[in-house]
């Protein structure tokens, strides 16, 4: 399998890809054509696996003893409690990180909870504002925020069959897909204060993505000299996409000095993550990525991230 054959497949198992984008690939030949409608239908459906609402009987949902539907009990299912278990101990292991928001929001408490409760319901471009003033500023360093969207193992915490297995799932999937409304039907679910917790940071996350997307097209340098100042390897990748964007769009002036190639990339699933990350950011992001079908694309940066190629792109 070719090196974009692993990049695409890896962009369409998690998500990352849209209906549309899918779409334009397969348009180019970048991708197999849909050989019947049911690929088509299943293709984009982060809401693909049983829901369980509050109408569904509380021993059906939790694992208990036969409901009264004469279903037979899921043997397997993941209680909540053992969830919350799992969930728990891992964000408060990240509370030192997400520490890093509180000062992009105005919320009364400063606290990481408070900050990403704040965040969550806001929208991406009250949020771009904000987030360019503190990383202009170095209150919030691009390595300290990035730090903040490179986590993912909230993701695959829930494992195995069952009600609260499928609908965690299916939140961490809405929430990746941008879906910032609540998930009605997996409510029930987001009654467990570790669960919801997650949830609130899955959406920030993609918020201040978009966000920074915002701010990237708005004024880039602020971001480039951030990751200069401050840097990290996922916000390097993404970055360094991005600027390639703009490369081809001839919006790299003179002030970008030379440019220097970067050859090296990173693991392969670093390279998926930078993609996804710059799809967000940049919906112009397609057409490069589409490229790496047909040749193996070089890409360049800005002569200032001569030490940062030479340390990410290795």
């Amino acid at each position: 399998m070719s090196d974009a054959a692993t990049l695409y497949g890896r962009l369409r198992q998690a998500g990352s890809l849209s209906a549309q984008q899918l779409d334009y690939l397969r348009q180019r030949g970048f991708l197999p054509a849909l050989t019947d409608r049911a690929d088509r239908e299943g293709e984009d459906d982060w809401d693909d696996e049983p829901t369980y609402t509050d109408r569904d009987d509380a021993t059906e949902r939790y694992g208990g003893g036969r409901a009264r539907s004469g279903r037979r009990p899921r043997e397997m299912e993941l209680k909540i409690e053992s969830l919350a278990e799992v969930l728990e101990p891992l964000y408060a292991a990240r509370l030192g990180l997400l520490a890093a928001l509180v000062p992009l929001a105005d919320a009364d408490e400063k606290t990481p909870d408070a900050a990403i409760r704040w965040l969550r319901q806001r929208s991406a471009e009250e949020l771009t504002g904000p987030l360019r003033e503190r990383i202009a500023d170095g209150f919030v360093g691009v390595d300290r925020l990035w730090a903040v969207l490179a986590l993912d193992e909230f993701d695959d915490a829930a494992s195995g069959a069952g009600s609260v297995s499928t609908s965690y799932r299916a939140l961490v999937r809405a929430a990746r897909a941008g879906q910032t409304e609540l998930p009605m039907s997996y409510a029930w679910l987001l009654r467990a204060p570790a669960v919801s917790a997650v949830y609130d940071l899955l959406v920030t996350q993609r918020l201040l993505l978009e966000a920074a997307g915002l701010v990237h097209g708005r004024d880039p340098a602020v971001l480039r000299d951030g990751l200069r100042r401050r840097p990290h390897p996922l916000a390097f990748w993404a970055l360094l996409i991005l600027f390639n964007v703009d490369l081809e769009a001839k919006r790299v002036g003179k002030g970008s000095g030379t440019l220097r190639t970067v050859r090296g990339r990173p693991d392969d699933a670093t390279w998926a993550r930078a993609w996804a990350q710059a799809l967000l950011m940049n919906d112009e992001t397609l057409p490069l990525l589409a490229g790496l079908h047909e040749q193996a694309v070089p890409l360049f940066c800005p002569a200032s991230w001569g030490r940062l190629a030479d340390r990410y792109g290795r």
